[in-house]
């Protein structure tokens, strides 16, 4: 049952993010997709042959916010408000940090756009 918990958590740690970082780029950055621009590979959602490194580095800081509050990296969990656990706090993370990043280095994020 341990290792079953330990790959739900690997689950979560992955994914909640990186939803964080979707629902930031999607609702406040583009506020829409085009479909078509997605499937080009010279399209203009393509920041670096297809690779938005702000959004890379949003999720990974989310990942680990994810594992650190659930103390998968340091062996201790944050005592958080009760019922949070580690997801919206990762999850808010990764969406603050899309969009402080994207303030940081705009033109990154323009290329994205």
């Amino acid at each position: 049952m341990t290792q079953y918990e330990d790959f739900l958590l690997l689950i979560g740690s992955v994914f909640v993010p990186l939803f964080g970082v979707l629902a930031a780029d999607y609702f406040v950055i583009r506020r829409a997709y085009v479909a078509e621009e997605l499937l080009r590979p010279d399209g203009r959602y393509a920041a670096h042959h297809g690779v938005n490194w702000l959004g890379v580095g949003a999720w990974a800081l989310g990942v680990v916010a994810y594992l650190w509050i659930a103390g998968r990296l340091t062996g201790i969990g944050l005592a958080g408000p009760p019922g949070t656990g580690a997801s919206l706090p990762s999850l808010a993370v990764a969406f603050v940090a899309y969009l402080a990043l994207g303030r940081v280095a705009p033109r990154a994020l323009e290329a994205a756009t």
